[in-house]
């Protein structure tokens, strides 16, 4: 690829480093602990026990529903079809169009620019059956011009609580090393000619 940039894969589903997954899993139990032992502190030491193991409990049960709605496979299949590789857009707002199935995904498009080591989320896409659409910026008003940018397209079933739990959540706007690992499109390469 002439623009100096290279494809970013996007892994399957519910995939997670280990230590991601402890640091989740110490952020939604720790705290259910620590609640359910201070609520329980002025009672008598054998039902401060109770307590413990009651939130240990309840923040392992929370924590397994939660992890196995992330692993669902979520079958999705998301495309970018209004833009190809190599293809030019004038200024820095085009459309992108494309489509995903099932339909109702949620669909989200990220933007990444040649010399930013972020890709920059957009607003969530209008999805009408399979089809979806999204106002993307490419750059900025005065920056970005004669640039190559990547674009690519993720799709997501899950419930918007596990993908907040599992950093799949994509605020508008919000710029993001890598793009989650969802179901992505193949990233498409562009040219900005002003």
């Amino acid at each position: 690829m002439h623009s100096g940039l290279h494809a970013t894969k996007v892994g399957a589903v519910g995939t997670m480093v280990p230590t991601e997954y402890v640091a989740q899993a110490t952020l939604l139990g720790v705290p259910c602990v620590l609640a359910f032992w201070g609520i329980c502190a002025r009672a008598r030491p054998l039902r401060v026990g109770w307590a413990f193991a009651g939130a240990a409990l309840t923040s392992a049960l929370a924590l397994t529903v939660l992890w196995l709605v992330a692993l669902q496979p979520n079958g999705a299949s998301v495309e970018i079809e209004s833009l190809a590789d190599g293809d030019h857009v004038h200024g820095p707002w085009t459309t992108v169009t494309g489509t995903v199935a099932p339909p109702g995904m949620r669909v989200t498009v990220l933007v990444h620019a040649k010399d930013d080591p972020h890709w920059w989320v957009q607003h969530e896409a209008t999805v009408v059956g399979n089809a979806w659409t999204c106002k993307a910026r490419i750059g900025t008003d005065s920056a970005g011009a004669e640039e190559y940018f990547q674009l690519q397209a993720v799709a997501s079933a899950a419930p918007a609580i596990a993908d907040a739990v599992w950093c799949r959540h994509m605020p508008g706007g919000a710029p993001r090393r890598r793009p989650p690992p969802l179901p992505g499109s193949p990233v498409v390469t562009i040219w900005r000619a002003e």
